[in-house]
């Protein structure tokens, strides 16, 4: 597949010509597989937010068709895109789902998911923070031993906290 050789862009204009197709056979399992791998072409072209009404067309079309085995592949691709995107919360919801379909249906991506949730633990105990207008974002693996509270018009407004590493 294209998106395992980095291939992202070629995948996404391969697939993008198939998308009337696709919603024309939405009963066949192939659609929903097709979904998915438009999703997440899109989603490592860093097209998040175009993935993710996709992601959620994936995930009916596999749900209405009751195929549980590409529901858990959906969920878990979208909660990779979830993590990406900062929401963390939603991210979890998603990956709890396809752990609990991976784990009734014995499948061995099972431990995968789990990995995911315990990354996603790992992440919510780093510090995140942005700047102002939120265009610049960082997390911090460690938390700092100090942080110094900054007393200009804009952090006041919202409690800014800055800290100040030296780089070697």
């Amino acid at each position: 597949m294209l998106t395992t050789a980095r291939r992202e862009a070629e995948a996404v204009a391969l697939l993008e010509p198939a998308r009337e197709l696709a919603d024309t056979l939405s009963h066949e399992e192939a659609a929903g597989w097709f979904w998915q791998a438009y999703a997440t072409a899109l989603q490592y072209c860093d097209r998040r937010a175009d993935a993710e009404p996709v992601f959620a067309k994936a995930l009916a079309v596999s749900q209405a068709g009751g195929w549980q085995r590409l529901q858990a592949f959906v969920l878990q691709h979208w909660g990779r895109s979830l993590v990406e995107q900062g929401r963390l919360d939603e991210a979890q919801a998603r990956f709890e789902q396809a752990l609990a379909l991976r784990r009734a249906l014995n499948d061995p991506r099972a431990s995968s998911t789990e990995r995911a949730l315990a990354g996603l633990a790992e992440v919510r105990t780093q510090l995140q923070g942005s700047c102002h207008c939120g265009a610049v974002r960082l997390t911090l693996p460690w938390l700092p031993e100090t942080a110094t509270r900054c007393n200009c018009s804009l952090c006041r407004r919202i409690a800014g906290v800055w800290r100040s590493e030296e780089h070697t």
